[in-house]
């Protein structure tokens, strides 16, 4: 596979949370009669009824990794997203992210996911237009008991796979080598980085401009719900 560096600097407005308790976001969940894994990405902007209306008998999901209950959100300003029951006690995976990627699925992050996507679709058509693409993907390894989960997991129609991670947290060198090549020995055949907030560094910037050629960076600005339509500036 072909190294493919991309070089982008993608502006990405999202709506600032109001509440913390509206923090933790998931794209994805199983539908528990089914066991079939469920994308929200994938669905318009009412979600809710179009699931609803393909699984007419058991409107019920649970989260891929502590098999708990979740159900779906539609806030009026943002995202709609999967989310824990009150319930649920405690998600071993989302711990992990938290100790892994030190940030829980933020709105920044949700949006940055989004955005990544609709760009790789849209700018690099040869690559990415009939490729599988999954959020959320987790892949399990041997000498890691909980794996890893990649933030996009791209399937090329050749069978080669590509990761995206968007990292929006603080970071350091021997991190961004530890995960990637946690994914390599996975068997990933590339890992190509997003960097915003925090994690965009001048030192980051310039380890990866050293080692690839290329840095792929995320630029905020605070929007409204009339931002909501996804429409974004390059």
């Amino acid at each position: 596979l072909a190294q493919l560096c991309l070089s982008k600097i993608l502006k990405v407005v999202y709506v600032p949370f109001f509440n913390i308790d509206e923090v933790i976001m998931a794209f994805t969940a199983i539908h528990k009669k089914s066991d079939t894994k469920i994308n929200i990405l994938k669905y318009g902007k009412n979600p809710k009824a179009d699931l609803f209306e393909r699984f007419k008998d058991s409107f019920e999901f649970v989260c891929g990794y502590c098999r708990g209950k979740m159900h779906i959100r539609e806030p009026h300003v943002y995202r709609p997203h999967f989310a824990h029951m009150p319930s649920t006690k405690e998600c071993s995976m989302y711990e992990e992210w938290h100790v892994d990627k030190r940030h829980y699925e933020s709105r920044e992050h949700a949006e940055a996911v989004e955005k990544v996507i609709k760009t790789l679709i849209s700018q690099h058509k040869s690559y990415y237009a009939n490729a599988d693409i999954d959020v959320e993907y987790s892949i399990p390894m041997d000498y890691r008991p909980k794996g890893r989960v990649a933030d996009i997991f791209v399937k090329l129609y050749t069978g080669d796979t590509i990761i995206h991670e968007v990292q929006l947290t603080r970071i350091t060198q021997n991190e961004i080598q530890q995960r990637t090549k946690d994914y390599e020995q996975a068997e990933v055949s590339q890992v190509i980085w997003w960097l915003g907030e925090n994690a965009a560094t001048e030192e980051i910037k310039s380890y990866f401009y050293d080692t690839t050629g290329c840095c792929n960076t995320l630029h905020f600005t605070k929007g409204y719900k009339e931002d909501y339509s996804m429409q974004f500036d390059e």
